[in-house]
């Protein structure tokens, strides 16, 4: 026996023997409770990886080397303007952040026998060291580091918003086990397992109905306009939302294995097509490089040194380039916004010289949503009236056909009766 004071007041209580297994047992027991109550709570927040790691990583890699630059240009102002010798503690800096260009340089005229741009943007980077304007050489990288992050941003961005059409997919489901509905992440699904999904929810899986039915809107697949009804048996794919209805879907495909998800992987790798006009662009740039290197060489006896690196320098580089990544990828992110597959983005060079389109079918014509047109009375009442009966049916509808009832009730600012 043990006497205790607790808040005040004396108690008395007994002590146990220690029961290291128990204690063990529980202890397990707690932490894989805290590990699936975790699970359950953050299951919206997971994501694929696929090349998440390695794009992070060259994000952060073009980070540092920016901020090498731009702290490299800030040394060389101080020495620019105040005390000259501090210039040369730039120097580390913009060897660091430009390795990357010097690197290209190398393998552009060792390896490929060729000079490319980055071998212009190392000779001026060089002689503007060599000449003692480190200033200009620091502006000048700062410059090509910023150049080369804006690009990979513009395509990653512009990659990131065609593919994502395809692939928003949850990042969970609810999965029928012997104890009820569970939620888990998408990445834990596996064939075979009952999913259930409800109205107003996207279907995660690609499988086939066992149980209920259901609206489905699934355009953005098939291209057709109108919901369609599934019911037992049918299949359904993932990426389509559901309209109406509870349906229990048996997987049949999931994660990187579903029709959506293979409809962004086909994107992705368009995306990654250069188009013939990008090829001459990149080409024209390349074919320059030589014939600037020369004339800047032999402009030298008359111009000396500076104005011969200044000619180097007015080269356009990656400008080029830049102007039609953007527009390119510009194209792709405007078809895939309005429900169009480019399987090979060199067709965009192609489409002036097309007269003729043909459809497969009808419902690719048609409006994604729709609308009311006309409203046909049988009785006394006029057409407001019947309109605001209809929207007042349909108030609590997820249906398209009561979206559109509703918007065209809001349309006429009628006086919905509750």
């Amino acid at each position: 026996m043990v006497h205790v004071l607790i808040d005040g007041e004396a108690k008395t209580g007994v002590l146990l023997k220690p029961e290291p297994k128990r204690t063990i047992a529980r202890a397990r027991q707690l932490t894989q409770e805290f590990v699936d109550q975790t699970r359950q709570q953050q299951p919206a927040e997971l994501e694929t990886v696929d090349d998440s790691y390695q794009v992070h990583a060259l994000k952060s890699e073009q980070d540092r080397r920016i901020s090498a630059s731009v702290l490299s240009l800030g040394i060389a102002s101080v020495g620019w303007f105040i005390y000259p010798p501090l210039s040369l503690l730039s120097l580390p800096g913009i060897v660091f952040a430009a390795s990357t260009v010097f690197n290209g340089a190398y393998q552009s005229l060792v390896k490929e026998k060729k000079a490319n741009v980055d071998v212009i943007v190392a000779v001026v980077l060089t002689a503007n060291i060599v000449a003692g304007d480190i200033w200009i050489a620091s502006v000048l990288t700062c410059l090509a580091m910023y150049n080369r992050k804006l690009l990979a941003r513009i395509k990653g961005d512009s990659k990131a918003k065609v593919i994502d059409v395809f692939r928003q997919q949850p990042r969970y489901a609810y999965v029928l086990t012997e104890d009820g509905e569970r939620q888990i992440p998408i990445e834990a699904v596996s064939t075979g397992d009952i999913v259930v999904a409800q109205a107003g929810g996207v279907i995660p899986v690609d499988g086939r109905i066992v149980r209920g039915t259901a609206s489905i809107d699934q355009h953005m697949l098939t291209g057709e306009s109108q919901p369609a009804e599934k019911g037992v048996g049918d299949e359904v794919y993932a990426a389509t939302m559901l309209l109406s209805g509870e349906i229990q879907i048996e997987v049949l495909k999931a994660g990187n294995e579903t029709t959506a998800a293979q409809i962004g992987a086909i994107l992705n790798s368009t995306i990654n097509f250069k188009t013939d006009m990008q090829l001459k662009v990149e080409e024209f740039a390349d074919r320059t490089v030589t014939p600037t290197l020369l004339a800047s060489a032999l402009s030298v006896p008359w111009i000396g040194p500076v104005g011969a690196v200044a000619l180097l320098n007015a080269h356009p580089k990656f400008k080029p380039t830049m102007a039609t990544y953007i527009c390119i990828l510009r194209y792709f992110e405007v078809a895939s916004r309005n429900g169009l597959l480019i399987k090979d983005g060199r067709v965009l060079e192609l489409l002036n010289q097309v007269d003729t389109i043909v459809f497969d079918k009808t419902g690719t014509l048609t409006e994604e949503k729709p609308h009311v047109v006309q409203v046909h009375t049988c009785s006394a009442h006029s057409e407001r009236e019947v309109l605001a009966l209809a929207a007042a049916a349909e108030m609590k509808q997820t249906h398209p056909l009561a979206y559109a009832i509703r918007q065209a009730a809001e349309e006429q600012h009628l006086a919905v009766p509750d």
